[in-house]
C-alpha cells in the first residue's frame, strides 16, 4: 500500500518551497498548501532541491504544455514516459485539482507554474536493497500492448492506496506494458491483495511473481 506519509512530507516541500519563492518575490501563480493557506508569487526556478525526513526530492514548475508523460520522459528526470505514475504518486492531491480525465492523465498538458515534487531515481535506489529484502513480491494485473488501457487503473488504484507502476517486458519484437502493484512480504498477502484489486477493477485473472533485481532496483525504492 502506498506509504501516505511520504506523500504528506512531498507535500510539505512544495508549501515550503513555494514559501520560499514568495519570500523572494519570485512567484508562481497562487497554490494552495495545507489547511485552505495559499502561497502566491511572480515567476519561479525551473528546478531545485529539497529534503523532508532524510529524503531529498527534486521540486519540478513546470511550463505551459508539459504532460506528466513529457516530464518523466526527461533525461534529468527518470528518462521514461512510462514512469509518470511516480510522480503522480507524490503529488496526486494537487494533481486531483485539476479534474484531468483519469484515460489521459499522462498526456493531458498541464498548466503553467504548477509545482511537482519528484524522487529521482539516486535517492530511490538508497533504499531499494532493503525494500528488495523486506518485500519482493508484486502483483501483475494487466499486460497490455496498449499504455492508454492501463493508464486509467494506474490512477485508480494510486488513488485507492496502492503503490501501482507501469513496467515495460519485450517479447516477440513487442513492447508489453506491464500494470504491477507492489511491493509484499510473501506470496499470500500478495495473493490476497490480487484478489481485491482485480474484483475493485472488474478483471478475472491477475499473478504474483517474486520480482527480479532489476525490477525491485528500479521500483522499490519509490514505495519503502
Amino acid at each position: 500500500m502506498v506509504l501516505q506519509g511520504k506523500e504528506s512530507a512531498a507535500r510539505k516541500i512544495l508549501c515550503a518551497t513555494l514559501a520560499l519563492i514568495a519570500s523572494l518575490a519570485i512567484a508562481v501563480p497562487e497554490a494552495p498548501c495545507a489547511d485552505g493557506e495559499a502561497v502566491g508569487a511572480k515567476t519561479s526556478p525551473r528546478h531545485g532541491a529539497e529534503s523532508e525526513n532524510g529524503i531529498s526530492y527534486r521540486i519540478h514548475v513546470t511550463i505551459d504544455g508539459e504532460t506528466l508523460g513529457g516530464i518523466a520522459g526527461q533525461s534529468r528526470i527518470y528518462g521514461d514516459n512510462l514512469k509518470w505514475p511516480l510522480i503522480y504518486l507524490l503529488n496526486r492531491e494537487e494533481l486531483g485539482k485539476l479534474r484531468l480525465a483519469p484515460e489521459a492523465l499522462s498526456i493531458t498538458p498541464l498548466p503553467a507554474g504548477l509545482v511537482l515534487a519528484i524522487m529521482l531515481p539516486e535517492e530511490a535506489r538508497k533504499r531499494s536493497a532493503r525494500a528488495a529484502e523486506e518485500k519482493p513480491w508484486v502483483i501483475n494485473i494487466l499486460s497490455s500492448l496498449n499504455a492508454n488501457e492501463i493508464t486509467p487503473m494506474v490512477v485508480r488504484l494510486i488513488d485507492g492506496g496502492y503503490f501501482a507502476y507501469i513496467s515495460e517486458w519485450h517479447y516477440k519484437d513487442k513492447r508489453w506494458k506491464r500494470l504491477r502493484v507492489g511491493f509484499f512480504a510473501d506470496r499470500e498477502t500478495a495473493n490476497e491483495q490480487g484478489r481485491k484489486i482485480t474484483e475493485k477493477l472488474g478483471l478475472s485473472t491477475f499473478w504474483t511473481v517474486k520480482a527480479d533485481w532489476d525490477e525491485l532496483n528500479e521500483y522499490a525504492g519509490y514505495f519503502d
